[in-house]
């Protein structure tokens, strides 16, 4: 919570994955966080370095995606 300058702990979240609209979304997509990891260099106040990663307590088997390249610059 930016605005309040606290972090939730991690087990408050969950992630779907293998679907991408929230109306379809089935128990077996969604997987509970184990931990999530946030930027070394994160400044809340000037959002610098707004990254994380999220680790997930069990793996899945939806495909994973490409990740952005130079050519997605644009």
């Amino acid at each position: 919570n930016l605005e309040a300058g606290t972090l939730y702990p991690s087990g408050s979240f969950a992630v779907a994955t293998g679907v991408a609209n929230l109306k379809q979304i089935q128990r077996s997509q969604v997987s509970e966080v184990k931990q999530a990891v946030v930027f070394p260099g994160f400044t809340p106040k000037k959002l610098h370095g707004d990254a994380g990663l999220l680790i997930l307590a069990e793996p899945v088997v939806a495909p994973p995606l490409a990740l952005a390249t130079a050519a997605d610059a644009a």
